[in-house]
């Protein structure tokens, strides 16, 4: 367990220069990988990274637009805010992210009295290698797992599940195994056109690879954010393999839309060059309870720390407070 000061920085910090030098893998990454079967949590809560909540008005800099050897401690799955809260919110990221760019969303929630737990997905934080080693079925188990952990850490306690992108495409396939009492989706793709999908299934088959960095932002200063760039290193190319199992676990979550009928948000850029409007507003249709639909203007895919990223918080926030009212 690593232990956070009361301004969310790693208490155990020596060796970061070394930390920045060599390549991280999966070995340095916290696991709390088991099994989703059975009622009860497997998860080793050793292995999470306690975040103390951080109030002052610094929380967005630090949090957003920090250094390096502030981030990579923190790499990993993430506990934040009052452990006794009846109300917890689970944070899923999306394909070749990783905690980190959710933690000002967590952190703003732990604030308002959430306890909010952010998961790290197998093969993220790592690179493009090490994702390859993982697909649908390891991480819709992580989430069910993470799950069952927030619920079971405090009796009575009911949990959003709110996920950016392939986040929210992999809650939708963990509600076979959950029962959240609200769902957030955030720039989540749901059916791409026919001759993409078969292109990605075919490639899928193959060894081969693509260049996939390069993600795009309205705040051009994100450009420069040491964390992107970081990451962008990391997954400068991505097997097809691994982008198949993205489309087969949207191919997934599409069929079980029509089955859906819980309370559900949907959070989306009006200009998002990966996820057209047409996506929600076909998710929109499918989902029995008809889920309202918070439109960002200034943002592109990664809404959660693009330029309107206080207007996804607010409208995150509002959902959360309207299904589980403090």
């Amino acid at each position: 367990m690593k232990d956070q000061s009361e301004h969310g920085e790693a208490s155990n910090t020596s060796d970061t220069s070394s930390t920045l030098e060599r390549k991280v893998s999966s070995e340095d990454v916290p696991n709390i990988l088991s099994s989703a079967a059975g009622d009860e949590s497997n998860v080793d809560e050793r292995a999470f990274i306690h975040l103390e909540v951080d109030h002052s008005e610094r929380a967005e800099d630090r949090l957003i637009h920090s250094e390096l050897d502030f981030y990579l401690p923190l790499l990993g799955d993430t506990l934040i805010g009052d452990p006794d809260s009846p109300r917890g919110v689970l944070l899923v990221h999306g394909f070749t992210g990783s905690n980190l760019e959710l933690l000002y969303l967590g952190n703003y929630l732990a604030t308002k009295g959430y306890r909010v737990l952010i998961v790290l997905l197998q093969g993220h934080g790592t690179d493009y290698e090490d994702l390859r080693r993982y697909g649908t079925k390891d991480w819709v188990g992580k989430i069910v797992d993470c799950y069952k952990y927030l619920v079971s850490e405090r009796n009575g306690r009911r949990v959003i599940v709110g996920g950016h992108s392939l986040g929210g495409v992999l809650v939708i396939n963990s509600l076979r195994h959950i029962s959240p009492a609200g769902v957030i989706l955030m720039a989540s793709p749901i059916r791409y056109p026919i001759p993409l999908r078969i292109f990605i299934g075919m490639m899928g088959r193959t060894r081969r690879k693509r260049y996939y960095a390069g993600f795009r932002f309205h705040n051009k200063r994100m450009l420069s954010n040491p964390l992107i760039k970081f990451f962008d290193d990391r997954y400068e190319y991505v097997y097809y393999s691994s982008i198949r199992e993205v489309f087969q676990a949207m191919d997934k979550a599409y069929k079980l839309l029509p089955e859906l009928d819980l309370p559900m948000h949907l959070i989306y850029g009006v200009s998002d060059y990966r996820v057209p409007k047409s996506q929600p507003l076909l998710i929109q249709r499918r989902v029995r309870s008809h889920p309202s639909i918070t439109w960002i203007e200034r943002t592109d895919h990664v809404i959660v720390i693009d330029t309107d990223y206080k207007l996804v918080v607010e409208a995150f926030e509002n959902f959360c407070n309207s299904v589980l009212p403090g």
